[in-house]
C-alpha cells in the first residue's frame, strides 16, 4: 500500500486509522519510510498521522528512514518534525495563557495579549510560509520562546510586596 497516496487519501476519507500499528510496532509512515516512498510520506503528514509513533525498536518513522538510508525521507521527516514542534508549542502555550489552571500563575492582561499575539502570529507564519525549512521553523519557535519565555518567568516568581511602615 506505501506509495499510493490516492489509495490512502481514499482510505482516511472512510474513516481508517491511518495510525494503525502492526504487532512489532510499524505504522503505515514507518512503512513508507523505510521503502523511500516520499509521495506517501508526504500524504500520511498532510493527513494528520502521529509522526511520533514508535516501533518495537523505539524508532520513529524518520529513524526506519535513517537506518535503510533514505535521506529524502529522513529530511522530509525532520521538516515535518521541526513544523509540528512548532505548532505544539504554540497551542502548549495558547492553552497556558487561557486556562488559568494549566497557566504557571496570575497573567497580567498586557501580557496575556502579548502572548496570544505573538502565537496568532507564528500561526499565520505556519500557515502562509508552508515550504519553509527546519531552520526557519525552529527560528519561529525560538523567536516565540524569547517572548514567551520572559512573561512565564515573572508569573512564576513570587512577588514580594513591602509594606511602608508609619
Amino acid at each position: 500500500m506505501a506509495g499510493q497516496s490516492d489509495v490512502i487519501r481514499a482510505l482516511a476519507k472512510y474513516g481508517v486509522n491511518l495510525n494503525e500499528k502492526t504487532t512489532r510496532g510499524y505504522t503505515l509512515l514507518h512503512c513508507a519510510a523505510a521503502w523511500g516512498r516520499l509521495e506517501t510520506l508526504k500524504a500520511l503528514v498532510e493527513l494528520d498521522v502521529d509522526i511520533e509513533a514508535l516501533n518495537f525498536r523505539e524508532e520513529r518513522a524518520r529513524d526506519v528512514a535513517a537506518r535503510y538510508s533514505q535521506t529524502e525521507c529522513v529530511e522530509f521527516l525532520d521538516w515535518a518534525d521541526a513544523r509540528l514542534t512548532l505548532k505544539k508549542y504554540i497551542a502548549k502555550v495558547s492553552a497556558a495563557v487561557t486556562d488559568t489552571e494549566k497557566g504557571p500563575g496570575k497573567l497580567f492582561k498586557e501580557d496575556k495579549n502579548t502572548i496570544l499575539s505573538a502565537c496568532r502570529t507564528k500561526n499565520e507564519w505556519l500557515e502562509t510560509h508552508l515550504e519553509a525549512s527546519v531552520s526557519e521553523l525552529l527560528e519561529q519557535k525560538q523567536q516565540l520562546e524569547d517572548i514567551v519565555t520572559p512573561i512565564f518567568t515573572k508569573m512564576a516568581t513570587p512577588r514580594k510586596f513591602w509594606i511602608k511602615m508609619v
